[in-house]
């Protein structure tokens, strides 16, 4: 289409006072493929989510900062819900975190994930995903041990990690 058929089509429309009437058709189009797209993202963004379990802690500021303080010995996942590898063991996980509940119930067994809380994932220098951190406080006042976990993501092996 040619630029000057395109400014006559649209003086007459607002001549005509159709201009309008085609832009709120054109508006209403869009804000429904926009909202359809919305609604379909958001239901694929609820399939992608890392399965939880009873037995992991999810950690925020608030509950990073209560489980340092209340346990001795914390075992975190670091974690992105966009990570394949993370959903591919996060079963593995899970049922490690149930097994270690019932086998050494003084470690508290958490998972964080990198995006909502990006400052404890570059201050552990994380720099892989999955990321398996073991965190042990020798005695009351000692500054706690790191321990990157080098174990396989096998349910029998981090629980021999741990002991």
């Amino acid at each position: 289409m040619k630029l000057s058929h395109f400014i006559s089509t649209a003086v007459l429309a607002v001549f005509f006072g159709t201009a309008g009437t085609l832009a709120g058709r054109a508006d209403d189009t869009i804000v429904t493929r926009y909202s359809d797209e919305l609604e379909a993202e958001s239901a694929a963004e609820s399939k992608r989510l890392v399965p939880k379990s009873d037995h992991v802690v999810e950690l925020d500021k608030h509950t990073y900062l209560e489980l340092l303080k209340s346990h001795d010995e914390v075992f975190i996942e670091f974690y992105a819900n966009w990570c394949a590898a993370c959903h591919g063991l996060a079963p593995e996980f899970n049922a490690f975190a149930e097994s270690a509940r019932k086998k050494y119930p003084n470690v508290a067994i958490a998972r964080a994930d990198i995006t909502k809380i990006e400052y404890l994932s570059s201050s552990y220098l994380v720099n892989m995903l999955p990321e398996l951190v073991f965190i042990r406080r020798p005695a009351p006042g000692v500054t706690p041990e790191v321990r990157f976990v080098t174990a396989n993501f096998t349910d029998g092996e981090l629980l021999d990690y741990i002991g």
